[in-house]
């Protein structure tokens, strides 16, 4: 008898944490439903990345029609064995579903009592029935429905930070608000601006500077944009033009800016004098220096 023969069976399923050798036999839930473990893959990229690291792939060079006809594998497995949900999950792209009660039915049917979908905000578009449910339920997804409709993510962080942040990159939106808080300051808002999308208008940094306005708390707003193909030039002019748009905004602007056009962009905000920073220590020092004089005026 090999070693490998000697070793225990791997578990089909976790329930708890807990390892499931063999299937009970008192389950109302069909046992073949087992096969297919739902939670092993949380949406399409997730079952990407795991067939990548299964193949040991260079991801700067990954060999896609093989991955594809294993990801077809995989869908055509969970559509042989009739796991309606299984395929529901890919189709909706979905990062969550979580059934909880679920009814059986003796000849195999089944209802879901209550569920909880996640879906990934950016498929949208491709899912008409669920668009059209957060188009009439705006009041209970206010932030999907503000970027479905307005094509960027806004979301309040804080309903009592005193910094509004005007950004792009959700990466760098995330790491901007992390050292906020480790410096002990307080963010009011994520932001993902998506400067590509601005395209010569005005309308989306205006629509930002009123939701940020709105904040009760905010003493600041910071500008924090790195710039790639975007010309800092050109953004710095709407930005300008937004500002005096939203007038209910009325608190200093601190800029920090790094990329293409900068010095066209630091000329812009001179005029509306606005500093333009391009280290973030400087530029967080000036943010500072604002609350602090905001705090002593209200004293």
């Amino acid at each position: 008898m090999s070693e490998a023969s000697l070793l225990p069976a791997p578990p089909f399923a976790r329930i708890y944490g807990e390892p499931l050798i063999e299937i009970p036999t008192d389950l109302y839930i069909p046992p073949d439903a087992l096969e297919i473990l739902l939670d092993a893959f949380q949406g399409p990229l997730d079952l990407l990345l795991y067939l990548i690291r299964k193949q040991n792939l260079d991801v700067l060079d990954i060999p896609m029609a093989p991955l594809t006809r294993q990801y077809l594998e995989y869908v055509e497995m969970m559509r042989a064995t009739n796991l309606e949900l299984a395929a529901e999950y890919l189709v909706m792209a979905a990062m969550l579903i979580e059934i909880n009660p679920l009814f059986v039915y003796p000849d195999g049917r089944w209802v879901a009592g209550d569920a909880k979908i996640v879906t990934d905000d950016n498929a949208l578009p491709r899912q008409t029935a669920l668009e059209a449910l957060v188009i009439s339920r705006s009041a209970a997804y206010p932030d999907v429905a503000r970027k479905n409709e307005h094509g960027f993510d806004y979301v309040v962080v804080d309903p009592e930070g005193e910094i509004g942040l005007l950004t792009t990159g959700a990466g760098l939106s995330m790491m901007l608000i992390d050292e906020l808080h480790a410096a002990g300051l307080k963010p009011y808002n994520f932001l993902d601006i998506r400067t590509g999308g601005l395209r010569g208008e005005t309308r989306r940094l205006t629509q930002v500077l009123k939701w940020i306005g709105e904040g009760q708390k905010v003493r600041v707003l910071l500008v924090n944009i790195f710039a790639g193909i975007t010309d800092l030039g050109e953004f710095s002019r709407l930005l300008v033009e937004a500002i005096a748009a939203a007038p209910q905004l009325k608190v200093p602007v601190v800029a920090r800016l790094v990329g293409n056009g900068l010095p066209a962009a630091r000329e812009v905000l001179a005029a509306a004098g606005i500093a333009l920073h391009t280290d973030l220590d400087e530029a967080l020092a000036a943010v500072r220096a604002h609350l602090s004089q905001s705090r002593n005026g209200q004293d």
